[in-house]
């Protein structure tokens, strides 16, 4: 239609006497067809930059560091910039990231730069109101804290079970969000890439009481009580008893707060891959509890994860965070201990860190 419009315009435009000995008339005339493609043009928005820097010191005398050294080095865990912007109702979102490692510097895990690599490419839209749809590489909709962005953690980590379920995939996703309800259905590549094999994982969460709080801890939050309960489920076709479910929660109130989380993988325990190399079982699960020791200000909190394996593996996590913009602008000091039956498994590490969200 619109190649129809600028060919009928051009041709009435050129076959007028009064244009045709003049060049400024010409120069006029290509301007007035550009102006008429641009007008017909879907608007755009301008792209939207963000990202944020992750970067710490690492102490541990169970975990090499190099030169068969112990542990004691800076880190670059992740330097992520975000692009996103609008094409009429299509929402575009692209994420980078330098630094980081498999681990995303879980459990004194050491990087530098490293090499760039894309992490999410996705193009939104809404179907209805309250329904959208998107397509391209983005996390599974399956438990809250893999979810999050890193820089609006509570702790330096990931929990270990927020870190199994936090990687990207390329896939479908349809999403709505219905008052206190929201939810989620992915259908995304899975174990055998790009075969017929697909991997489909859901997700629900329920406002019990209050908004929805979308970041861990008490910073910003209010007297009034939020409390938030998630549901997921995930299989993977190409794999056997692949199947896995969980439920979390996200309590804050004033200076308190809490999380918890609790996966069922059925018969199939998943690795979970840490300088030690533990394996984690068929029900692992963690619980953190915080405290604003001043307002929006200073927050300590600590963490217990039990990985339900063999070896009776569980980590405690210390943590205290000095916020200078919220989880914008934090420093953060934590201390992590793991206790296991395998000796291997036993390790201690310190970190000490900044977060910078632009």
């Amino acid at each position: 239609m619109n190649k129809f419009v600028l060919g009928a315009l051009a041709l009435a435009a050129s076959s007028t006497p009064c244009l045709a000995g003049s060049d400024s008339e010409y120069t006029k005339l290509d301007r007035d067809i550009e102006s008429l493609a641009t007008s017909l043009r879907p608007a755009a928005s301008g792209a939207s930059v963000s990202g944020f820097l992750r970067t710490a010191y690492k102490s541990s005398s169970d975990v090499v560091g190099g030169g068969g050294n112990d542990l004691g080095g800076f880190s670059i865990d992740q330097a992520r910039l975000n692009v996103s912007g609008m094409v009429g109702n299509y929402s575009l979102f692209i994420s980078a990231e330098g630094g980081g490692g498999d681990n995303m510097g879980i459990f004194g895990e050491v990087s530098g730069t490293g090499v760039v690599g894309v992490l999410d490419a996705h193009v939104s839209w809404p179907i209805t109101p309250e329904i959208r749809g998107q397509i391209g590489a983005f996390r599974a909709p399956f438990l809250g804290s893999a979810l999050r962005d890193e820089d609006r953690l509570l702790f330096m980590d990931r929990s270990s079970l927020g870190h199994e379920w936090s990687g990207r995939g390329a896939g479908l996703q349809v999403s709505g969000n219905f008052e206190m309800v929201s939810w989620a259905v992915a259908v995304m590549n899975g174990a055998d890439g790009a075969g017929n094999d697909l991997a489909w994982s859901a997700r629900g969460t329920f406002a019990a009481m209050g908004a929805a709080n979308h970041q861990e801890g008490a910073y910003g939050a209010t007297d009034q009580t939020s409390l938030t309960i998630g549901v997921g489920a995930a299989d993977d076709q190409n794999l056997d008893d692949a199947a896995a479910f969980c439920v979390d929660g996200n309590f804050a109130m004033g200076a308190l707060s809490a999380m918890f989380e609790f996966v069922d993988n059925g018969d199939d325990a998943a690795g979970i891959t840490t300088p030690t190399t533990f394996v984690q079982g068929n029900s692992p699960w963690d619980v953190a509890f915080g405290y604003m020791i001043s307002p929006d200000q200073w927050e300590a909190a600590v963490r217990y994860q039990d990985y339900d394996d063999d070896d009776n593996t569980t980590a405690v996590t210390a943590g205290l965070n000095w916020y200078q913009s919220g989880h914008a602008a934090k420093w953060q000091f934590n201390y992590s201990t793991i206790a296991s039956d395998a000796a291997g498994n036993e390790i201690d590490v310190i970190q000490f860190g900044v977060t910078a969200s632009i």
